[in-house]
């Protein structure tokens, strides 16, 4: 009878040991994706953002997509191929990926639009990224995690959220309008 106890024991103990480890290795696992997120997000994204874990996720998520896009060039050749705006100040050019835009879904890493602006040095860049969902005009879609995207609702257009990750912005990162972006088209670069 002691042996069978001592086997039960040693049975339970094991299962405990095994699940501790087990737990240990998750928690692990999250503190390290949470702390890869953190330093692959630029150093503009603010710290209460990074706060919330989830939050991060999504933007490293998105920022894996747009981040070598620096150029208008890089934009197209990535799929985002169709001006929809024209240039609007403190926007800049709104690049469509048609095949995003009509699925009319709000999906973290396939933005409908790539914002191309004018920067202070005179030169196109990829600044930030759009989201449009059409839907109901007294129901926000939902967005990212937490309280701080803000969409608006164009009629016409649907729900929009711009989200400026490539090119910082002072008033926001989910901020509709970046001044850090030129009012005016004055690019000495080209636009093709």
């Amino acid at each position: 009878m002691k042996t069978l106890r001592f086997i039960c024991a040693a049975l339970i103990a094991t299962c405990l040991l095994s699940c501790s480890n087990d737990l240990s290795e998750t928690l692990d696992e999250e503190n390290l994706i949470e702390i890869q997120s953190r330093a692959m997000l630029p150093s503009f994204v603010p710290a209460e953002y990074q706060d919330n874990v989830v939050l991060t996720q999504e933007l490293h998520r998105l920022y894996r997509v747009v981040k070598d896009m620096e150029t208008l060039e890089d934009v197209t050749a990535a799929g985002w191929t169709e001006d929809l705006t024209g240039y609007l100040p403190n926007m800049g050019n709104h690049y469509a990926n048609m095949k995003f835009l009509s699925d009319g879904k709000f999906k973290i890493h396939k933005p409908e639009t790539i914002l191309v602006g004018c920067t202070a040095d005179g030169n196109y860049k990829a600044v930030g990224v759009e989201y449009i969902v059409p839907g109901d005009p007294g129901v926000a879609p939902e967005g990212f995690s937490g309280e701080w995207d803000a969409w608006y609702y164009i009629d016409g257009v649907g729900w929009t959220l711009h989200v400026w990750l490539l090119y910082e912005n002072p008033d926001g990162l989910f901020y509709a309008t970046n001044s850090n972006v030129a009012l005016e088209n004055n690019c000495t670069g080209s636009e093709d």
